[in-house]
């Protein structure tokens, strides 16, 4: 199976890069292929709303996106990572994100019906529920074009690689798993070894 990471942070090696790293990791263990990409590196422009993938089925801004769109397609699970912004995900993951439009037919038909994804939301807040409006909105894309949500990790960490720290004591969810006495790092590789 291939796997495409995307980190939706402008910080390299921070929490949210981590985590998708630890995820990464625990899906190579049974011989799944990884690939990562780091949205702040590359030229995605935001969509343009000028409709010409419904009619030649290929968007048409001429950047970085049209790469992606190739490894999106390739990929069998995708594993989305993004710090929490405004309650909302960053305007690099947001960008990606809106750019998917280009993946629907006019039909809204979608070529990622039977992808399945795992969702890392970091937020600086105390509470990871300030995570929960942009998870939902995430949950709802998915089931509105087929794709099945295999996992999530909502966490609340403030300080780069904060999760790396032995005494982290941050607040993490991990869901489905939601192991007792194991680290936010352990959870994201045992839930990359359940891909």
């Amino acid at each position: 199976m291939k796997v495409l990471g995307v980190v939706g942070s402008p910080r390299k090696g921070g929490n949210t890069d981590i985590l998708v790293d630890k995820v990464l990791l625990g899906t190579q263990e049974n011989g799944n292929t990884t690939n990562k990409i780091f949205l702040n590196d590359l030229n995605i422009r935001p969509c343009q709303a000028c409709m010409s993938c419904k009619k030649t089925g290929r968007c048409a801004i001429d950047d970085d996106m049209q790469n992606i769109y190739t490894q999106i397609l390739e990929s069998e699970c995708l594993v989305l990572g993004t710090p929490i912004y405004w309650l909302g995900p960053t305007a690099q993951m947001k960008t990606f994100i809106d750019r998917w439009y280009a993946l629907l037919d006019a039909n809204y038909k979608t070529k990622l019906k039977g992808k399945s994804a795992v969702i890392i939301a970091v937020c600086g807040a105390p509470e990871t529920s300030m995570t929960d409006f942009t998870v939902q909105a995430f949950e709802k894309m998915f089931g509105f074009i087929g794709i099945e949500l295999k996992g999530k990790i909502t966490i609340s960490a403030r300080e780069k690689a904060e999760v790396l720290d032995p005494s982290f004591n941050g607040i993490s969810k991990v869901y489905p798993l939601g192991l007792k006495n194991k680290s936010v790092l352990e959870e994201a590789f045992s839930l990359g070894t359940k891909l």
